[in-house]
């Protein structure tokens, strides 16, 4: 869809009329939905139409509007990165050091990883296993070194 350069022409002008700061701009795109009267939303919704000409063009845009802004900030990237390094693939592994499977846990405390019981069954399947943090693939799609440990099922 094209914008019209009456709409972007008008939306220049308003910003232009607002003066808002940095801080209160910034703000402002983070408060979440835009609250909207019945009333508002009609006459929004008619102002749509009247410049796209077509009403679902007009419905996709005033729902645009009022559910806000919901960009994310850059940072949900280094927050995943941190929450990530409590997860670890388990290698399920026999006495004879066979690969039996794969399992996942969430380290939960120091020294303390928490898996699901279908994962180790018993203590003495977890005897043989090991918990590989930070499995995973770098930039150029190859496996990186995990951080190996064995398990203490006593």
């Amino acid at each position: 869809m094209f914008i019209k350069p009456s709409l972007i022409a008008g939306s220049e002008r308003r910003f232009k009329q607002a003066e808002f700061s940095p801080e209160a701009l910034n703000k402002k795109l983070g408060d979440g939905p835009i609250e909207m009267s019945v009333e508002k939303k009609r006459l929004r919704q008619r102002q749509l139409f009247a410049e796209t000409g077509n009403v679902q063009k007009a419905e996709a845009g005033l729902e645009r509007i009022i559910q806000g802004n919901d960009l994310d900030s850059i940072n949900y990237l280094a927050k995943g990165t941190a929450a990530a390094r409590s997860v670890c693939r388990i290698q399920l592994r026999d006495v004879r050091s066979n690969l039996l499977g794969y399992g996942s846990g969430f380290l939960i405390g120091p020294g303390l990883l928490l898996t699901n019981h279908h994962v180790f069954g018993k203590p003495s399947d977890a005897a043989n296993s090991v918990a590989d943090f930070n499995y995973e693939l770098d930039i150029s799609g190859q496996e990186r070194a995990p951080a190996r440990f064995r398990f203490e099922p006593g």
